[in-house]
């Protein structure tokens, strides 16, 4: 016997066992059942309600929750990647803005030493004066 089978076997008792109640009994059963169905639909709205609050950013845009829901979240990843570049873009501006003159000296020093110039260039008394002038 299968799952189905079991269910059916399951349902076709139960049927048999209500037709066996009395009429109150029956009247109880449909009444709870209708309660049931009646707080089933509140907590339904409820959490509709909720998820709706949740996104009002959709409303907003001009977007149905619905419809829409897929193009929101498009929307969504839209912003979240431009405000990541332009954070990356900030923090690119500002680290170049304040690197230290030592970083410069460094690639300054770099440049010169694998220049094609001599050594001897480099040991001369005048070629400090020469550098600190060019800057």
């Amino acid at each position: 016997m299968n799952e189905e089978q079991f269910g059916r076997h399951i349902c076709q008792q139960l049927s048999e066992g209500s037709r066996q109640l009395d009429g109150i009994v029956m009247s109880r059963l449909e009444q709870a059942r209708h309660r049931a169905l009646a707080s089933a639909r509140v907590a339904e709205r409820d959490q509709i309600m909720a998820s709706n609050t949740s996104q009002v950013g959709s409303t907003v845009l001009g977007f149905h929750e619905e419809a829409d829901h897929g193009h929101f979240h498009h929307l969504r990843m839209l912003f979240v990647g431009l405000a990541l570049l332009a954070m990356m873009g900030g923090m690119a501006y500002w680290q170049q803005a304040t690197d230290d003159d030592d970083n410069d000296q460094g690639l300054l020093d770099a440049k010169m030493l694998s220049s094609d110039l001599p050594l001897y260039t480099f040991l001369h008394p005048d070629f400090k004066e020469w550098v600190n002038s060019s800057r």
